[in-house]
C-alpha cells in the first residue's frame, strides 16, 4: 500500500507540475540585513526598509524554478548581489520608489524576464545585472538608459561615440570590449564614469571629457585585457585644465590635452582661436588631434562657433 502511494505522489508531480511548488506556499525567511523575503505560489515578496544586502549563496534557491513573478516594496533601497540570478522562470518584477541600488548580478540569467520598470530613483546598477533578460534584449536603440539617467550598455558599433545628454552616469562595464570606436564625446550631463565603463575597447584612442564629469572610476579609459587590466598606450584623454578626467589621466598616466589648446603650448589663447577660424574659412588645416580639441560643442564638426566659445572662455564671457 505505502509503495503504490509513492508511486502515485511520484506520478503527481510529473503529471501536475503546480504539485511540485505546493512546498513553497508559505515558505518565509530573513537576509542577514533583517529584510523578509516570502514565497506563495508563483510571488515572491521581498519586504521591510533599508538595503537587502548581498546574497550570493540564495536561501531560497530550491524554489526559484517555482518563481514566476517578484514585489520588492517600498522601503527596500537595494537588491543585493545575486538575489534573484538564475530564476529562470522569472517574468516579471515589481520595484518601489524607495529603490536606490542594484547590485552586480541581481537578475543576471533570468532569460524570461520582460515586465519591468526601473523607478528614476535608481541611481546604480552594477554590472551583468540585467545580464541574459529579454528586458534588455527587447529594448530598441543603441543606448540603454536605465533609472535615473544609467547608461548600462551599448548595442552601437559607431565608430565615433557621443554619449546622449540624458545620461548622468555610465555603468560599470557599460562598454566592456567595444571594438568600433576610436572616439568618444563625454557632455557635461555625465557626473560619473563607473569604474570599467570602457575597459578592454582596444580602439578607442581618443576620450573628450566634459569638465562638469566630477568622478571617473578606476580601469575606466584607457585600460585593455592582458588577461589583468593594463594600459594600452595609444589614448589620449582631453579636458579642461583642473577636471576630474585631467587627474584620472595623471594618476594613471595618460596623455592629456587640455580643450581648446589647439597649438600645443599648454595654454588657450586667441591664437587658438584664430586657428579654428583659419581651419573654418579653409586657409588652414589641422591634425585630427588638434580638431579634437577644437571641437567645444562635441560636435563632431569644427565651426565658427568653436572659436566663439573658446574667445569667451579666454575672456572670461561663460
Amino acid at each position: 500500500m505505502l509503495k503504490k502511494l509513492i508511486c502515485l505522489l511520484t506520478a503527481a508531480m510529473f503529471l501536475f507540475p503546480d504539485f511540485r511548488i505546493s512546498a513553497a506556499d508559505a515558505v518565509s525567511g530573513t537576509f542577514d540585513s533583517g529584510i523578509s523575503w516570502s514565497i506563495s505560489g508563483s510571488v515572491m515578496t521581498i519586504s521591510g526598509t533599508g538595503e537587502m544586502g548581498d546574497v550570493k549563496y540564495q536561501p531560497y534557491a530550491s524554489y526559484s524554478s517555482s518563481v514566476t513573478s517578484v514585489v520588492i516594496n517600498e522601503g527596500i533601497s537595494s537588491v543585493g548581489y545575486g538575489a534573484f540570478s538564475n530564476f529562470q522562470n522569472l517574468k516579471s518584477v515589481s520595484l518601489p520608489q524607495s529603490l536606490e541600488y542594484i547590485d552586480v548580478n541581481a537578475f543576471s540569467y533570468c532569460y524570461n524576464l520582460y515586465d519591468i520598470n526601473i523607478p528614476k530613483s535608481v541611481e546604480y546598477i552594477g554590472s551583468n545585472a540585467f545580464y541574459g533578460t529579454y528586458f534588455i534584449s527587447g529594448i530598441k536603440g543603441d543606448f540603454i538608459v536605465l533609472g535615473d539617467g544609467i547608461l548600462y550598455s551599448y548595442k552601437g558599433s559607431a565608430e565615433r561615440i557621443i554619449i546622449p545628454d540624458n545620461v548622468k552616469s555610465i555603468a560599470d562595464r557599460a562598454f566592456v570590449s567595444e571594438k568600433n570606436a576610436y572616439l568618444l564625446y563625454v557632455p557635461e550631463s555625465v557626473k560619473i564614469i563607473r569604474e570599467n565603463a570602457f575597459l578592454n575597447c582596444t580602439n578607442l584612442k581618443y576620450a573628450v571629457i566634459s569638465s562638469e564629469t566630477e568622478s571617473v572610476g578606476n580601469n575606466s579609459l584607457g585600460y585593455i585585457l592582458n588577461p589583468a587590466p593594463v594600459l594600452k598606450g595609444d589614448f589620449r584623454i582631453y579636458s579642461c585644465s583642473g577636471s576630474a578626467a585631467e587627474k584620472y589621466a595623471s594618476d594613471n598616466t595618460i596623455d592629456f590635452t587640455v580643450m581648446g589648446d589647439i597649438d600645443g603650448d599648454g595654454q588657450v589663447t586667441s591664437y587658438d582661436a584664430l586657428m579654428i577660424l583659419q581651419t573654418v574659412t579653409g586657409s588652414a588645416d589641422m591634425s585630427e588631434e588638434q580638431k579634437i580639441s577644437a571641437d567645444s560643442d562635441m560636435d563632431s564638426d569644427i565651426t565658427s562657433y568653436d572659436a566663439l566659445t573658446l574667445l569667451q572662455y579666454i575672456t572670461g564671457g561663460f
